[in-house]
């Protein structure tokens, strides 16, 4: 039926068939491009830059949280979200750009949980000496104050110094509506002061906090060492034989390839793959006769395919002298590209 509707239609018509499925035909094709992330669509943020733009969304609340909390105006708080902001910025990859949130959150919590209980110590210190029931008292009382379950404070006044007005004060108070340790204290010569004890639980968050940091640290010497996957922007270099070629000059080397290498780490890749494989400090690159190895391993040659993790205009230039370099001496063709998406695996540990 279609061969008969094609061979019934007049020259015109079919010119208009061909340019209807030419048209259908490159949309597929944009379509599946797209879904396998091998280029952006106009306008379209990368998947680093939008994960950028919900990261710095997420800075933004954890600065709204410190001035809702009374916090914004020290400088401990500012610095925080100054930091975490500039390391969102420049982070280079999916990986590192997880490592800054994940370091910066744990880094958050600590600080803002640091600076509020300060704050609510203080505030309820204020509160109590405000009183002018506490004025009179001569003999030392200790006074407790905590909402330990979250459902509500409790005020511990065994002496019932303060004033039924001071105690709704405390209880009514921001600082007070969420779950805090017990708040010890000492009323001596008409003044109260905050009993400083550091408490198991104190210490046990202390030493969370740090096994977390140690593990977020580990993760990113991983990335770096090439242990861990890599994903983010950066260029893919293809390094062909001469067509045809037989000498020296016409076929790429091991040599060939270190040069590529050595110039984009100097240029300040974050990572870098050849054939596939992950460099790592200990890797090798070399040629068996007509077999090129990386990490021990035979790699397809006829493009070597070299994948680099960094800032791609950066890495893009750096290439210029060496490619130039090569171009003048010998026969081999070379092909760079800048990509928005790259992903690289980690190394495989020998056995």
């Amino acid at each position: 039926m279609a061969r008969r509707i094609w061979t019934e239609a007049s020259p015109g018509r079919q010119t208009l068939i061909i340019a209807a499925l030419i048209i259908v035909l490159l949309g597929n094709i944009l379509m599946l491009g797209r879904s396998l992330n091998l280029f952006n669509l106009p306008g379209e943020k990368s998947a680093l830059a939008q994960a950028k733009e919900n990261s710095s969304m997420l800075v933004g609340y954890i600065e709204r949280w410190a001035s809702e909390q009374g916090l914004s105006g020290l400088q401990t708080v500012r610095d925080l979200v100054a930091r975490l902001q500039y390391d969102v910025n420049r982070a280079r990859s999916m990986e590192e750009l997880a490592q800054v949130m994940l370091n910066g959150g744990a880094s958050a919590k600590e600080i803002l949980d640091r600076e509020r209980d300060a704050k609510r110590r203080e505030v309820l210190q204020n509160l109590i000496n405000d009183d002018l029931n506490v004025a009179r008292v001569r003999q030392k009382i200790t006074i407790n104050v905590g909402n330990e379950q979250g459902t509500g404070v409790v005020v511990n006044d065994p002496a019932h110094v303060l004033s039924e007005y001071t105690i709704n004060e405390i209880k009514e108070h921001p600082l007070c509506a969420s779950a805090f340790d017990n708040i010890s204290f000492d009323v001596y010569e008409g003044k109260a002061k905050v009993v400083n004890i550091r408490s198991l639980y104190d210490h046990m968050k202390a030493l969370q906090q740090e096994t977390q940091t140690l593990q977020a640290e580990l993760r990113r010497i991983n990335s770096l060492a090439g242990f861990a996957s890599v994903s983010g922007a950066g260029v893919v270099i293809e390094l062909f034989d001469s067509a045809g070629g037989y000498a020296t000059e016409d076929i790429v080397h091991d040599y060939d390839i270190r040069d590529f290498v050595n110039e984009l780490y100097a240029a300040g890749a974050m990572a870098v793959s050849v054939g596939g494989q992950r460099l790592t400090a200990t890797s090798s690159i070399r040629c068996a006769g007509p077999v090129v190895l990386v990490n021990q391993k035979q790699v397809v040659v006829n493009p070597v395919v070299i994948q680099a993790v960094g800032d791609p205009e950066v890495l893009y230039s750096s290439m210029d002298l060496v490619i130039n370099t090569y171009k003048a001496t010998r026969s081999i063709h070379i092909t760079i590209e800048k990509q928005t998406e790259l992903l690289l695996p980690a190394a495989v540990s020998s056995p």
